[in-house]
């Protein structure tokens, strides 16, 4: 999706977010499959340096996309069983670098909101053109909002024909009153968007939203 695209890259092929987080409504709505499919725009199209961090703790999925080991990830860093530098050494798959989640925890908006979880995504954004973050829905968790408090952007996945329309505006009411709203939308599922495009540009809903955040 362009917007999201260009959300994440500046026109002069450099990078104009540090780091964007992708979310959604709920599960299903093709959040993961955006961020391995952005990832491979960005790094392949913009040669930018791009790493994937999986912050979904509850049930990552950028590891089976990517066809690599859960671990050792993100969990292993924060908790200092790991060495950041020997992880994003070399890029995992066709030139895209990447953070799995690593194994699993106890409390994983406590880990997301941590100082080392911080210290962790900033090392990262100096280290890397464009940082791209997998999380957890808006809707299940607060986890988005303890990562979109480190990040520059928010890019929201929508499923044409599947999220509920209910649900999309209680997801941006959250982000709103949390990271603020979305920089960018992007629709998945495209052969309904024919229908949902309609809802997005009613007026009665298009003030809900900022006009750059185009499906």
């Amino acid at each position: 999706n362009r917007s999201a695209e260009k959300t994440a890259q500046a026109p002069e092929g450099g990078p104009k977010h540090g780091s964007v987080v992708l979310t959604s409504s709920q599960r299903g709505d093709g959040k993961t499959t955006t961020v391995c499919n952005l990832a491979a725009i960005l790094a392949t199209n913009y040669k930018l340096k791009v790493l994937i961090i999986d912050t979904d703790l509850r049930r990552p999925a950028v590891h089976r996309y990517m066809g690599i080991d859960r671990g050792p990830g993100f969990t292993e860093i924060v908790n200092g069983k790991a060495d950041y530098r020997t992880i994003v050494q070399e890029p995992r798959v066709r030139d895209i670098y990447v953070i799995p989640a690593g194994s699993r925890c106890d409390n994983p908006g406590g880990m997301l909101s941590s100082l080392a979880a911080k210290e962790l995504f900033e090392r990262a954004k100096n280290d890397f053109d464009v940082v791209l973050f997998d999380t957890s829905p808006v809707l299940k968790t607060a986890d988005v909002q303890a990562v979109g408090a480190s990040t520059d952007a928010v890019v929201f996945v929508v499923k044409a024909g599947v999220t509920p329309r209910h649900m999309i505006e209680d997801a941006f009411s959250t982000l709103k009153d949390t990271t603020g709203m979305p920089d960018a939308c992007v629709l998945t599922n495209a052969t309904r968007m024919l229908d949902y495009y309609s809802y997005w540009t009613n007026p009665q809903y298009r003030e809900c939203y900022y006009e750059d955040a185009a499906v």
